[in-house]
């Protein structure tokens, strides 16, 4: 399995931070590359229909959301084009101090008809535009 984590200072406490980030079904309104966010429940699982900003669209599962930690785990169970199988990743929010917290974003995967390398930049990429927009909307802290 490959790994990408990510992570960023913000200036915001990490309530203000969760409360943009934490909704599920709100990846949309934050995350650039993601037009569209669709709420699904089958069997009793919850999932979510990401529609990207380039017309893709792939399908990720909740497979764990905790509100008191800030934090959320989430398995794609149908990648669409994305060159990639086996994706989880977990996004986080940390206390770092007054008015300061830590948005931490890890997925591990395994390459599909792509280099490793190419993979991990495209899922690099991926996070640093949704922590970009995270950083512009709060501030980034030094």
């Amino acid at each position: 399995m490959a790994q990408v984590t990510q992570s960023i200072r913000i200036a915001a406490p990490a309530g203000e931070v969760w409360a943009m980030i934490g909704d599920f079904h709100g990846l949309a309104a934050w995350q650039p590359l993601v037009a569209k966010s669709e709420k699904l429940e089958e069997g009793g699982v919850v999932y979510r229909r990401l529609t990207l900003a380039d017309g893709a669209v792939v399908v990720e599962s909740m497979d764990d959301h905790d509100d008191e930690r800030r934090s959320s785990s989430y398995t794609m169970t149908d990648v669409g084009p994305l060159p990639l199988a086996s994706y989880r990743s977990t996004i986080a929010v940390e206390e770092a101090g007054p008015e300061r917290s830590v948005v931490e974003w890890t997925g591990t995967f395994e390459p599909n008809g792509a280099p490793l390398e190419e993979v991990a930049r495209a899922v690099s990429g991926i996070y640093a535009a949704g922590l970009g927009a995270i950083a512009e909307r709060f501030g980034a802290a030094g």
